[in-house]
Protein backbone atom coordinates (compact mmCIF):
# COMPACT_ATOMS: atom_id res chain seq x y z
CA UNK A 1 0.00 0.00 0.00
CA UNK A 2 1.39 3.42 -1.07
CA UNK A 3 -0.30 6.50 0.26
CA UNK A 4 -1.34 8.91 -2.76
CA UNK A 5 -3.31 11.62 -0.69
CA UNK A 6 -5.27 11.89 2.60
CA UNK A 7 -8.41 14.67 2.92
CA UNK A 8 -9.60 15.17 6.94
CA UNK A 9 -12.68 17.00 7.65
CA UNK A 10 -13.39 17.62 11.19
CA UNK A 11 -10.95 15.17 12.70
CA UNK A 12 -9.95 15.16 15.94
CA UNK A 13 -7.62 18.84 15.94
CA UNK A 14 -8.47 19.27 12.27
CA UNK A 15 -11.10 21.80 10.95
CA UNK A 16 -12.97 22.20 7.89
CA UNK A 17 -11.05 22.85 4.91
CA UNK A 18 -8.02 21.22 5.10
CA UNK A 19 -5.55 21.03 2.78
CA UNK A 20 -4.91 17.90 1.11
CA UNK A 21 -1.70 15.91 1.93
CA UNK A 22 -0.39 14.68 -1.18
CA UNK A 23 1.77 12.07 -0.59
CA UNK A 24 3.02 11.93 -4.26
CA UNK A 25 5.32 15.20 -3.53
CA UNK A 26 7.69 13.77 -1.66
CA UNK A 27 9.73 10.12 -1.06
CA UNK A 28 10.61 10.58 2.68
CA UNK A 29 9.04 12.99 5.29
CA UNK A 30 9.48 13.66 8.83
CA UNK A 31 6.52 14.82 10.42
CA UNK A 32 7.49 17.13 13.18
CA UNK A 33 5.81 19.52 15.53
CA UNK A 34 4.68 20.85 19.30
CA UNK A 35 2.72 18.37 21.42
CA UNK A 36 -0.94 18.23 20.53
CA UNK A 37 -0.33 19.86 17.01
CA UNK A 38 -1.84 16.60 14.98
CA UNK A 39 0.86 14.71 14.12
CA UNK A 40 -0.26 11.61 15.48
CA UNK A 41 -3.82 12.49 14.00
CA UNK A 42 -2.79 11.91 10.55
CA UNK A 43 -1.76 8.17 11.35
CA UNK A 44 -5.26 8.02 12.99
CA UNK A 45 -7.21 9.46 10.28
CA UNK A 46 -5.78 6.31 8.14
CA UNK A 47 -6.38 4.02 10.56
CA UNK A 48 -9.60 4.91 11.59
CA UNK A 49 -10.58 5.31 6.98
CA UNK A 50 -9.31 2.00 6.47
CA UNK A 51 -9.95 -0.37 9.07
CA UNK A 52 -12.68 2.04 11.12
CA UNK A 53 -10.04 1.78 14.13
CA UNK A 54 -7.52 4.06 16.12
CA UNK A 55 -5.60 4.44 18.72
CA UNK A 56 -9.14 5.69 20.56
CA UNK A 57 -10.32 2.39 19.65
CA UNK A 58 -13.34 1.83 17.50
CA UNK A 59 -15.45 4.78 19.58
CA UNK A 60 -15.62 7.31 15.90
CA UNK A 61 -17.38 9.97 18.32
CA UNK A 62 -14.30 10.68 20.42
CA UNK A 63 -12.62 11.78 17.13
CA UNK A 64 -15.05 14.37 15.77
CA UNK A 65 -13.60 17.79 16.64
CA UNK A 66 -14.39 19.39 19.31
CA UNK A 67 -17.96 21.29 18.80
CA UNK A 68 -18.43 19.75 15.13
CA UNK A 69 -21.34 17.01 14.61
CA UNK A 70 -19.86 15.51 11.50
CA UNK A 71 -16.49 14.22 9.93
CA UNK A 72 -14.85 12.42 6.95
CA UNK A 73 -11.75 11.15 5.93
CA UNK A 74 -10.49 10.24 2.28
CA UNK A 75 -7.75 8.19 1.80
CA UNK A 76 -6.23 6.77 -1.28
CA UNK A 77 -3.76 4.56 -2.47
CA UNK A 78 -1.87 2.48 -5.02
CA UNK A 79 -1.77 -1.47 -4.71
CA UNK A 80 -0.26 -3.27 -7.34
CA UNK A 81 -0.95 -0.25 -9.90
CA UNK A 82 -4.19 0.12 -9.09
CA UNK A 83 -5.57 3.39 -7.22
CA UNK A 84 -8.34 2.91 -4.51
CA UNK A 85 -9.85 5.28 -2.05
CA UNK A 86 -11.59 4.78 1.00
CA UNK A 87 -14.29 7.18 2.45
CA UNK A 88 -15.62 6.90 6.05
CA UNK A 89 -18.01 9.06 7.51
CA UNK A 90 -19.01 10.03 10.95
CA UNK A 91 -22.54 11.81 11.97
CA UNK A 92 -22.85 11.98 15.67
CA UNK A 93 -26.49 13.81 15.07
CA UNK A 94 -29.35 11.96 16.10
CA UNK A 95 -27.65 9.11 17.65
CA UNK A 96 -25.02 8.74 15.14
CA UNK A 97 -24.89 7.58 11.57
CA UNK A 98 -21.62 6.30 9.64
CA UNK A 99 -20.94 5.29 5.94
CA UNK A 100 -17.80 3.85 4.46
CA UNK A 101 -17.21 3.53 0.44
CA UNK A 102 -14.60 1.51 -1.27
CA UNK A 103 -13.54 2.94 -4.66
CA UNK A 104 -11.23 1.51 -7.54
CA UNK A 105 -10.07 4.74 -9.64
CA UNK A 106 -14.03 4.70 -10.88
CA UNK A 107 -15.55 2.31 -10.02
CA UNK A 108 -17.41 1.73 -6.46
CA UNK A 109 -16.52 -2.02 -5.23
CA UNK A 110 -18.66 -0.48 -1.71
CA UNK A 111 -21.27 -3.68 -0.31
CA UNK A 112 -24.51 -3.63 0.25
CA UNK A 113 -23.19 -2.99 4.39
CA UNK A 114 -20.32 -1.57 6.55
CA UNK A 115 -19.60 -4.61 7.43
CA UNK A 116 -18.92 -6.19 4.33
CA UNK A 117 -17.43 -3.04 2.99
CA UNK A 118 -14.50 -3.54 5.43
CA UNK A 119 -13.85 -7.16 5.13
CA UNK A 120 -13.54 -6.30 1.61
CA UNK A 121 -10.67 -3.80 2.12
CA UNK A 122 -9.07 -5.92 4.19
CA UNK A 123 -9.05 -8.61 1.67
CA UNK A 124 -7.93 -6.40 -1.28
CA UNK A 125 -4.97 -5.40 1.40
CA UNK A 126 -4.21 -8.57 2.78
CA UNK A 127 -3.56 -6.58 5.66
CA UNK A 128 -5.63 -6.48 9.19
CA UNK A 129 -5.39 -3.16 11.34
CA UNK A 130 -2.95 -4.67 13.81
CA UNK A 131 -0.29 -5.73 11.36
CA UNK A 132 -0.66 -2.22 9.95
CA UNK A 133 0.19 -0.61 13.15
Amino acid sequence: MIPISLKLSNFTSYGENVPELNFTKFHLAAISGPNGAGKSSLLDAITWCVWGWSRAGDSADNLVKLGQHDMSVEFSFDLDGHEFTVKRRRSTKSGGNSALEFWSNSHNLTEGTIKSTQQKIIDTLHLTFETFT
